[in-house]
């Protein structure tokens, strides 16, 4: 897969409008191979998400720790938020135009997104729950 496609798709999942795109397009707003590389990137995006909390979690038992390495993990742990709550917003909006359709692909993702309440901090689990439970929702 064409490295530069993969960066503009992430682009498109990062923007504020993406999810709004779906909605107002609908349930053909991809073809099968488009639907099946924007998930797939979602869970890959997803995973890595999982393994930078991880890290930061390593990273704040680490001898050497201090307030400057808090601020730093921080900002990457709300960068990381960011992005979740993208993934919620794409997440509502997929179940919202395409229903019970989406489940097979979110039984697939459901062990990442079980990890990533695991690992995110209380804030983060508190508006991942939220935007989730608004997804189901919409089913």
């Amino acid at each position: 897969m064409c490295t530069t496609y993969i960066i503009q798709i992430l682009k498109l999942i990062c923007n504020s409008f993406f999810f709004q795109c779906i909605e107002f397009l609908g349930v053909n707003c991809f073809t099968s191979e488009q639907y099946t590389k924007l998930l797939n990137i979602m869970k890959d995006q997803l995973d890595m998400c999982f393994t930078r909390a991880s890290e930061r979690r390593a990273r704040r038992q680490d001898e050497d720790y201090d307030e400057q390495v808090e601020e730093e993990l921080e900002e990457e742990d709300e960068t990381d938020e960011q992005y979740l709550r993208k993934v919620a917003d794409i997440m509502h909006s997929l179940f919202g135009t395409h229903g019970a359709a989406l489940l097979p692909f979110f039984e697939e993702l459901l062990p990442t997104f079980a990890g990533m309440l695991v690992s995110l901090r209380s804030n983060g689990r508190q508006w991942w729950l939220g935007g989730m439970s608004c997804s189901w929702d919409v089913i």
